[in-house]
């Protein structure tokens, strides 16, 4: 099996939604359940533990400034989607 960009609990989350994915192509309303699909996803995987560390490791670390400015385009990129 090829590599995977998600871990087995986004694997899951992500199989999880997919009934809803199919309901809303047939709705043809696919770009709001994707918007909520996106926020839920960043409410359990938020940018800073992907681009960084794991929220295992937050309490022994902090962002340079410039990660943190990395982090808030990440977070603008994302909100400028919509």
């Amino acid at each position: 099996m090829p590599a995977s960009w998600t871990t087995e609990e986004q694997l899951t989350f992500l199989n999880g939604e997919l009934p809803g994915f199919r309901a809303a192509q047939c709705q043809q309303c696919r770009p709001r359940f994707l918007m909520g699909l996106v926020e839920h996803w960043f409410e359990k995987w938020p940018e800073c533990d992907a681009l960084f560390f794991s929220t295992e490791d937050a309490p022994a670390m902090a962002l340079t400034l410039d990660n943190d400015k990395k982090v808030t385009v990440a977070v603008g990129k994302r909100k400028q989607v919509r």
